[in-house]
């Protein structure tokens, strides 16, 4: 669907673009705000120690790596639209560090509102941790958050 979408239609590529960074950022906005409601409820017991238990190996630390650059691979797309920007000497450098510092600060906050409401353990083992930290908090948000999570996936797809 979404390569006859961009086969048909530019614009209708581009609206749908825009559509789910947007929703993308949407269900950022709603992590970070519960965590932030988590925090003045008191739940703020993992960072007080965030480091207890923690195991280091060589081989721990670049599965982190390759799991933490996942979400911030969103850099990569920028070449593709190089040709389409106007000054592209001086937006492209621009683009890009906005992009990391923003994407950086975004999921940094999110993975940090999971643990006020979950475990480490909890978020190691949960198959969708955005919804089982939803639902901890209020049960409905488990249901709007695979949404979400939903289209921002398919926005990647269509990057």
């Amino acid at each position: 669907m979404l390569t006859l979408l961009n086969l048909l239609s530019t614009r209708g590529s581009v609206i749908w673009q825009n559509g789910t960074f947007y929703g993308k950022i949407l269900s950022l906005v709603l992590l970070i705000s519960l965590g932030i409601y988590q925090l003045t409820r008191g739940q703020y017991g993992v960072f007080v120690s965030p480091f207890e238990n923690t195991q280091t190996s060589v081989k721990k630390l670049s599965i982190a790596f390759y799991i933490g650059l996942f979400p911030y691979s969103g850099w990569n797309y920028l070449s593709n639209a190089i040709e389409e920007l106007k000054k592209p000497e001086k937006n492209f450098p621009i683009a890009i560090m906005v992009s990391i510092i923003a994407s950086t600060i975004l999921y940094a906050l999110a993975y940090s509102a999971y643990f006020t409401a979950l475990t480490p353990h909890d978020v190691m083992t949960a198959d969708a941790v955005a919804v089982t930290f939803a639902e901890n908090i209020y049960r409905p948000f488990g249901f709007i958050m695979p949404i979400l999570v939903s289209i921002s996936a398919l926005g990647a797809l269509n990057g």
